[in-house]
């Protein structure tokens, strides 16, 4: 089945690179349509809801260092999507309000997105009533869309497993970029475990972030309507791959004993707990750049297909804002 619209611009992936096109794409007026295979938007700037509790099982926090961000930023403060949030005696950050999905909500009003949609493949075709070649995207359901341009947001080994049969050079580029994985555990409490202030930040060690959900800014918790006390732990870099195939139920316990030895905290029994692997939780090296393996950098030879994401630029939130933007200017649109 085709859509017998033709788009000015199909993106792929509804995480933060790909909002940020699709935002400043929308307001030039181009006909726009993200796509994304998950029930969610944000990315790995998500949000769990499991028997009453509330878990933020991804990004923990956002900054921003850059005047575009950073203004976002302000009007999703301005909108009450986010909150001002201290992490640590020296840092300060923004929290999600009153959920970290709430910010990539906040960037997607007003856009045409739609979910549970995976794109298998990508191949040029003619666009009626033009000279030009377009491209058609089809999903796994068989569903084909029309679209003039295209920007694939999708970690990079999805990038390039998409873009190998029809633009090799590029996938090349995207198959330089590495990733850490994460194992994030979930544990929820009918009685207040004991926490320190902040949250647990390890540079060494087993754990990575360890935090109770009532720590995050107080207004955010009671519009969460939390019920119940929840910590969410993330394990190291480290730690995750070494573990990478171990079950879940090991990895919970695993994790919930090496939060319940540090001294100052105290962990009743869960009454419910949960895992995640992030297999492609933080950019440790990104993309090579290089023109010897992508003559064009990150789009191909006739700027119809460009790629995006925090792999190409580094492991924070706002790198993945950039690329976003990157990619736009680079297929020719004025940002």
């Amino acid at each position: 089945m085709t859509d017998d619209v033709i788009f000015d611009l199909v993106i792929i992936g509804a995480g933060i690179s790909g909002l940020a096109a699709a935002r400043a794409a929308h307001k030039t007026g181009q006909h726009v349509v993200v796509i994304d295979k998950g029930r969610r938007i944000g990315g790995r700037v998500s949000t769990r809801r499991a028997d009453g509790f509330t878990f933020n099982h991804g990004a923990q926090f956002i900054t921003a260092k850059g005047d575009s961000f950073s203004a976002v930023l302000q009007l999703a403060e301005n909108a009450g999507a986010l909150a001002r949030w201290q992490i640590a005696d020296d840092k300060d950050a923004f929290a999600g309000s009153p959920t970290m999905r709430d910010l990539p909500v906040f960037m997607g009003q007003g856009l045409d997105i739609r979910q549970d949609m995976e794109i298998a493949s990508i191949m040029p075709h003619p666009l009626t009533g033009t000279n030009n070649n377009g491209l058609c995207l089809t999903d796994k359901n068989g569903t084909n869309l029309l679209t003039r341009k295209l920007i694939i947001t999708a970690p990079a080994p999805q990038t390039a497993r998409l873009l190998r049969p029809i633009e090799p050079f590029m996938a090349a580029l995207a198959d330089t970029a590495l990733y850490a994985p994460c194992w994030t555990v979930m544990l929820g409490f009918d009685t207040m475990p004991i926490m320190p202030a902040l949250p647990i930040r390890q540079r060494d060690g087993i754990i990575g972030w360890a935090g109770l959900e009532q720590m995050r800014p107080q207004a955010n918790y009671q519009k969460a309507d939390q019920t119940h006390p929840a910590i969410t732990i993330q394990a190291s870099a480290d730690w995750s791959q070494a573990w990478i195939e171990a079950s879940k139920d090991d990895v919970i316990a695993a994790l919930y004993d090496a939060l319940a030895s540090i001294e100052g905290v105290y962990l009743p029994d869960p009454i419910m707990s949960a895992a995640h692997r992030w297999l492609y939780a933080k950019v440790i090296q990104p993309a090579t750049i290089d023109t010897s393996i992508a003559p064009h950098g990150i789009t191909n030879a006739n700027r119809s297909i460009a790629m995006a994401g925090d792999w190409l630029g580094g492991a924070r939130v706002e790198h993945a804002y950039d690329s976003g933007l990157a990619a736009l200017t680079a297929l020719g649109y004025k940002v």
